[in-house]
C-alpha cells in the first residue's frame, strides 16, 4: 500500500505539468532542469494550498 501511496504523491504532479503544457524541457543541464522542476513544484504547492485554503474556508462557512 505504501507503494502506491508515493507513487501517487509524484505522479499527480507531473500529470498536471503535463496537462500545462510542460512535456519538454529548453534548458539544458541537471541544475537547469532541477531548477525549473522545483519552480514547477513550487508553484504547483502554492495552487494546492490556495485550493485546500478555500475549501477550508468554504467548510467553515457552511458549519456556522
Amino acid at each position: 500500500m505504501t507503494f502506491y501511496r508515493k507513487r501517487f504523491a509524484t505522479e499527480r504532479p507531473r500529470a498536471d505539468m503535463r496537462n500545462r503544457g510542460l512535456t519538454r524541457l529548453v534548458v539544458r543541464g541537471i541544475k537547469k532542469v532541477q531548477a525549473v522542476g522545483l519552480w514547477y513544484v513550487l508553484a504547483y504547492n502554492f495552487m494546492q494550498r490556495r485550493f485546500l485554503v478555500a475549501k477550508a474556508a468554504q467548510l467553515q462557512s457552511a458549519a456556522i
